[in-house]
């Protein structure tokens, strides 16, 4: 039924006391019947805009604080930023596995597109297939890096077929500044 222009559901009671529910969800007491007032449809979009709201907000409000950089200065936390990716073993020209020519092999990952201000903080990890029940992908060590790019070298002697054929695809999350 509308009531003062409020939609409202009642449901009568077996008991000698009534209650109702209002819009602000407050049980009332009532004597004649039981009443569950329902949001009308602009109140159930401001419903979900105040909840999208209510779940977004904490996200940005979340602090991310780096202690140290690569370059020895920390810029304002409202810049930090978290980047991440994989940079896939099938990657040809510059970006492919290429020989260190001491044995090991290396690969360059662009980060170009993350939008660092300064060269950031990387951590990388190189993922592939097993093979009989052994891990093929070798560690690898961050040899040089930038605010655009990076290179990973292998620890152990690899060659750039060992590594594709093994399908090493470098795992990374990098930690910097945007402004």
């Amino acid at each position: 039924t509308a009531v003062g222009g409020v939609r409202e559901a009642v449901v009568s009671t077996q008991s000698t006391g009534h209650y109702y529910i209002t819009n602000n969800l407050s049980f009332k007491h009532h004597r004649s019947r039981f009443r569950w007032c329902l949001p009308t449809l602009s109140e159930m979009k401001l419903l979900g805009c105040l909840s999208t709201v209510m779940l977004i907000v904490p996200a940005l409000l979340a602090e991310l604080k780096i202690l140290n950089t690569p370059g020895g200065k920390t810029r304002d936390s409202s810049c930090a930023m978290i980047c991440s990716g994989v940079a896939k073993y099938s990657e040809t020209g510059y970006y492919g596995w290429k020989s260190w020519g001491t044995g090991e092999a290396y690969k360059r990952n662009n980060i170009v597109t993350c939008g660092f201000v300064t060269a950031p903080i990387i951590t990388a990890t190189l993922r592939g297939y097993y093979i009989g029940g052994e891990l093929r992908c070798p560690s690898v060590y961050i040899n040089s890096h930038s605010k655009t790019m990076f290179h990973v070298v292998t620890v152990e002697d690899a060659t750039v077929s060992q590594m594709n054929s093994r399908r090493c695809d470098v795992y990374w999350i990098a930690t910097g500044y945007s402004c």
